[in-house]
């Protein structure tokens, strides 16, 4: 099972903070408009944290033995000086495949160091008789229910389809499945890895798939008027790139972004390596004017990439921004392995955006 890990982008307001990342001055003034965004995610690269990895990978865990992924990052409603971060971890290893979800709070103060809960993981697949629960796709407080929800990809019993789950908890520790969020419908088998984007009183959900005859071969966009209550699918937005191209073997996870009026995809590229490993991730844009409309691979792709060297030189996955304070804070999954992603060791970092 492959999973990777590009989710929602949810608006916050911000406030100052700083941090030591490796030679980079941070601008006061976020991006307003793609161009803006693109031009500051050229740089990414190199505003990784020098205090990298933030969380790891335990190979005597019996829930992250060899990975941590799928961030999502919330202001925490019940104490707006700190942040909560809801995560997965997993391994191929145990089961045959175990995924779990965690829980990690920081400070806006310091928003670069992360405290593992103590009792995670929150719930794992046993909780709740489904397959497995890959990672966190989306999470919000639900003020109108005065709780936290999740939206978690989630498979069956089995491992033969997959959907996006919903969780619930009034505490933000101990979580009830309400049921699918969204699932495959059509041709599809698997509806995978999503992004959630709430654009006035629409929701769209933007989301990689797979088919009987495709494994990953694009980007899908649905939307829903009753807060994803229903939902009516739209087709496919993205494709798999030409041979050779950083995105010729699949495309995984996906998160929604607006900034201004335009509209942005997040997504997770793979391209086929020949070597070893002999698939390689990264991560990408796409951006259009409207949410259903036409949207344009940057030229700038594949925005974030491995490192020269050091834990994170293999390959990189897990893509995702977050604007809860400032500046952007950017995570990803990271590894110095080779060979199987499923084998691979996996921690998570952070880098800033702007």
């Amino acid at each position: 099972m492959r999973s990777s890990c590009f989710i929602l982008f949810i608006l916050f307001s911000v406030v100052g903070c700083t941090q030591g990342i490796l030679g980079v001055a941070n601008p006061k003034i976020p991006p307003t408009n793609y161009s803006e965004f693109e031009a500051m995610a050229a740089k990414v690269n190199y505003r990784r944290l020098d205090k990298n990895p933030i969380i790891t990978y335990d190979l005597t865990s019996d829930w992250k033995a060899r990975q941590v992924h799928f961030p999502f990052v919330i202001e925490n409603p019940n104490d707006p000086d700190s942040l909560i971060m809801f995560y997965g971890g997993g391994s191929v290893l145990i089961g045959p495949s175990y995924y779990s979800i965690g829980r990690a709070d920081a400070s806006k103060a310091n928003p670069y160091t992360w405290v593992e809960y103590a009792g995670n993981p929150l719930f794992e697949p046993s909780d709740f008789s489904v397959g497995t629960i890959v990672g966190v796709d989306d999470a919000w407080w639900n003020p109108d229910e005065n709780r936290f929800e999740l939206a978690c990809c989630t498979y069956a019993i089995g491992l033969g389809s997959s959907s996006l789950g919903k969780y619930y908890s009034d505490d933000g520790y101990t979580f009830t499945y309400e049921g699918t969020l969204i699932g495959p419908t059509d041709d599809e088998t698997f509806l995978g890895n999503s992004g959630i984007l709430r654009d006035g009183a629409t929701w769209y959900c933007a989301y990689t798939y797979r088919t009987a005859g495709a494994v990953l071969p694009g980007v899908r966009i649905a939307s829903s008027v009753d807060e994803g209550a229903t939902w009516t699918k739209h087709g496919d937005f993205l494709s798999l790139g030409s041979s050779g191209a950083y995105d010729d073997k699949y495309m995984e996870g996906v998160q929604f972004l607006k900034v201004g009026s335009d509209y942005i995809l997040n997504y997770g590229s793979a391209k086929n390596n020949g070597g070893t490993p002999n698939i390689v991730f990264s991560g990408s844009l796409a951006h259009s004017s409207t949410p259903l409309g036409t949207y344009t691979k940057s030229s700038i792709n594949p925005f974030f990439e491995k490192s020269a060297s050091g834990w994170d030189s293999t390959q990189v996955s897990c893509i995702v921004v977050f604007n809860v304070i400032e500046p952007w804070l950017v995570f990803y999954q990271g590894t110095a392995s080779g060979g199987d992603y499923n084998l691979a060791l996996w921690s998570m970092g952070m880098a800033t955006f702007y």
